[in-house]
């Protein structure tokens, strides 16, 4: 039975004078959020994005000089100097 003055929830019982919850409920609570993968997914997203940022960044680095080459080379072409 719950003492006078506790809210019963789903998640346990919550005495509002304490503000306190019971062990159960927090032993829940606990299962819940190892059960829960939505974080999960949104760490898996956050890496894959920093890892091909990581490789785009890497893959400028080292063909940033090449690309510089072959577009002065295209400007002047297009400007029609040697």
């Amino acid at each position: 039975m719950v003492p006078h003055g506790n809210i019963v929830s789903a998640r346990g019982s919550f005495n509002p004078f304490t503000k306190e919850y019971d062990m159960n409920s927090l032993i829940a609570a606990a299962k819940q959020f190892a059960r829960d993968e939505d974080g999960i997914t949104a760490i898996e997203y956050g890496l894959i994005a920093a890892t091909m940022a990581t490789a785009v960044l890497a893959a400028f680095g080292l063909l940033g000089p090449a690309l510089k080459t072959a577009f002065e080379t295209i400007a002047n072409q297009i400007k029609g100097t040697p």
